[in-house]
C-alpha cells in the first residue's frame, strides 16, 4: 500500500482516481478492476472511509461502480467556476460606462519666498530641552540614585505531561460502543473482529451481525484506551480485548520479526487470565488501542513511561482461519514468513 495516497473525502475525488490509476499502471494492474478496487479501499480515511464502509459489497468490489459512486458523492469542480450574474466581467460592460481616471488638476502657482527669520530673543538662561521618557519612568531628584527598572514578569512553569493530560479530563468522556472493522489489502479478508474465538484467538468475520461489540471511552490525546467486551463468545467472563506476545521477551522495535495475538482478557492482563491456553509465552496488555480522529485504530505497545510503539495489524490466512496478528515490522515479517499466508490490514472503529 502506498501511504502517500490517502483520500479523506474533504474535496473532489478526481485527483485521487488519477493517482489510483497511475499506481495500477506502474504495477501493470491497470486492466485489473478487482485489484484497483481493492487497492483504492486501502486509501480511504476519515469521512471517506465511513462513506465507503456504508456501500454495498458489490460496489466496493467493482472498480467501475466504485468510481461512479465516488464521482457522485465527491464530484469534481471546475477549475474556473463561472462568474455570478451579479458580477459581470469588465469585457461585458459597455465602453461608455467604464469609469476613466479624472483629469489632472491645473498646476499650482509658484510658492512665495519664505519670510525673513525672526529677531534673536533677549539674553537669558537657556531653556531646558524636552526629554521624551518611556512610559512609567520619572526623573530622579538631584543627587538621588537612579530608580531601578520594574521587575520582568516571570512565566509560570510549564505543566508536566501527566498534569497536561489531567487538564484535558482524559478518560472522563461518555462511553461509546462500536464494532472494530478490518480493512485488509485483499478484499476477501475484510470484515470485522468476530465475537467468537477459535482456540482462544480472534479472527475476521465478513458478517456484521457476528461482529464483536466493544465499549470504550474516547479521549482527545491519542493515548491508548481499553476495549471492553460486551458480547464475546463462547465464555462471557472475559471483559477486555487485549494483545499477548508469542515469545517471552519480544523485541518491540523496527526490524523485529516477533508477533503478537489478539485475545480476550479477564481482569489484570497476566498469565492465566487470557482466553488462549497455548501458543503464547510473552507479556499481555489491554490498554493498547489508540483511536485517531479519522476513526482508525492503531494497536500500540508501551515501551517506557512516555512512549508507545505502533504495531501493524496482519491477517494470517489458510484453509480454515483468518486469524488476527500484530507485528512490530511488516517488512521484516514478510521476509521471514510465506507472504501468501499474510495480508496487511487497517483497523477502524464503527460507532453503533
Amino acid at each position: 500500500m502506498d501511504d502517500a495516497i490517502v483520500f479523506r473525502g474533504e474535496g473532489p475525488c478526481d485527483d485521487f482516481l488519477r493517482a489510483v490509476r497511475k499506481v495500477a499502471f506502474d504495477k501493470g494492474k491497470h486492466k485489473d478492476g478487482d485489484w484497483m478496487a481493492g487497492y483504492a479501499s486501502t486509501c480511504f480515511a476519515g469521512e471517506a472511509l465511513r462513506w465507503y464502509e456504508g456501500l454495498d459489497e458489490d460496489v466496493q468490489d467493482d472498480w467501475k461502480k466504485l468510481r461512479t459512486a465516488m464521482l457522485e458523492r465527491f464530484p469534481p469542480v471546475s477549475e474556473q467556476p463561472p462568474q455570478s450574474a451579479s458580477e459581470p466581467s469588465p469585457a461585458s460592460i459597455p465602453g461608455s460606462f467604464i469609469p476613466t481616471a479624472p483629469a489632472a488638476p491645473p498646476a499650482a502657482p509658484p510658492a512665495a519666498p519664505p519670510p525673513p527669520p525672526p529677531a534673536s530673543p533677549p539674553a537669558g538662561p537657556p531653556e531646558s530641552p524636552t526629554v521624551i521618557r518611556p512610559r512609567g519612568t520619572y526623573p530622579s531628584a538631584p543627587g538621588a540614585a537612579p530608580a531601578a527598572p520594574p521587575p520582568r514578569p516571570v512565566p509560570a512553569p510549564a505543566p508536566s505531561l501527566p498534569d497536561a493530560f489531567n487538564a484535558l479530563n482524559i478518560g472522563s468522556g461518555p462511553r461509546l460502543r462500536g464494532r472494530v472493522s478490518v480493512i485488509a489489502d485483499s478484499v476477501s479478508n475484510r470484515g470485522w473482529i468476530a465475537k467468537s474465538r477459535i482456540e482462544g484467538y480472534y479472527e475476521v468475520t465478513p458478517h456484521a451481525n457476528q461482529a464483536l461489540i466493544v465499549e470504550y471511552t474516547p479521549n482527545a490525546s491519542g493515548r491508548p484506551v481499553d476495549f471492553r467486551l460486551l458480547d464475546s463468545l463462547p465464555e462471557s467472563n472475559f471483559d477486555r480485548l487485549g494483545i499477548v506476545w508469542h515469545v517471552a521477551s519480544p523485541n518491540i522495535a523496527a526490524r523485529s520479526s516477533h508477533n503478537a495475538l489478539c485475545v480476550a482478557v479477564r481482569g489484570p492482563a497476566d498469565e492465566g487470565m487470557l482466553s488462549c491456553k497455548t501458543g503464547h509465552a510473552g507479556p499481555a496488555d489491554t490498554t493498547v488501542w489508540s483511536i485517531k480522529q479519522d476513526s482508525t485504530v492503531v494497536p500500540v505497545w508501551k515501551t517506557d513511561a512516555q512512549n508507545y510503539f505502533p504495531l501493524q495489524a496482519v491477517i494470517y490466512t489458510n484453509k480454515t482461519t483468518k486469524r488476527i496478528l500484530f507485528v512490530a515490522d511488516w517488512g521484516t515479517w514478510l521476509r521471514r514468513n510465506r507472504p501468501s499466508n499474510y495480508d496487511k490490514a487497517l483497523l477502524a472503529i464503527q460507532p453503533i
